[in-house]
């Protein structure tokens, strides 16, 4: 049984990444050509390497966590708090 939760939990964690991370990618390449359209003369010192590094480094850190915190938000729900903590309930 714990192995069934712990590969539930996996992938509930993969699938919420992969979703962020899209969601993340689109939003920010709109900013990017918005930017790219809104001011076509500055964009090549307003968008540098490091910017764009670390804008992609806070979308990995921020799918990471929300997938995280979301697989073991599902597993809470889905097996219960007392199976979870290995609690026996009256």
């Amino acid at each position: 049984m714990t192995h069934i939760v712990l590969y539930i939990t996996l992938f509930i964690g993969l699938v919420t990444f992969t979703v962020y991370a899209s969601l993340g990618s689109v939003f920010f390449l709109t900013i990017d050509r918005l930017v790219f359209i809104l001011v076509p003369m500055k964009y090549g010192s307003r968008v540098t390497i490091s910017r764009t590094l670390s804008i992609m480094a806070t979308t990995a850190v921020i799918c990471c966590l929300t997938a995280i915190f979301y697989s073991f938000h599902s597993k809470i729900h889905l097996f219960g708090i007392s199976q979870l903590y290995n609690v026996n309930s009256p």
